[in-house]
């Protein structure tokens, strides 16, 4: 799984394997281990007790809660991915939940063998 963060949003890229765990109710979690000892934890879960899409910060991790219908048959659907954007005060909140790609240009050493193949290929 890749994050990235830009501002109020999330975007999160799943391989394969990753979205067909989703979509079998398993939670995919990261960890980022940083120099000085702290660790920054994100995952994405599925979850049948909410209405949308949720993000959470609390305690050095960022969980995104999914809504177990919006998963249904995405691992075999042509969605690219789950989008929502949550309102807090007059600032919005974006997440964005991907199938990943592979590059149209290889990257040395990064393996996209579970990713998805590039539409635009």
């Amino acid at each position: 799984m890749k994050l990235r963060i830009l501002g109020n949003k999330l975007r999160f890229r799943l391989s394969k394997q990753e979205v067909k765990e989703l979509c079998d109710g398993k939670h995919i979690r990261e960890q980022t281990h940083f120099p000085n000892g702290n660790s920054l934890t994100y995952q994405v879960t599925s979850r049948d007790t909410v209405d949308q899409p949720e993000a959470l910060y609390e305690s050095q991790k960022i969980t995104i809660q999914i809504p177990s219908p919006l998963l249904a048959n995405w691992h075999q659907d042509d969605r690219v991915g789950i989008y929502h954007q949550l309102n807090s005060g007059n600032t919005p909140f974006e997440i964005a939940i991907e199938k990943d790609f592979q590059c149209l240009h290889k990257r040395p050493g990064e393996d996209e063998s579970d990713n998805y193949p590039n539409p635009a290929k």
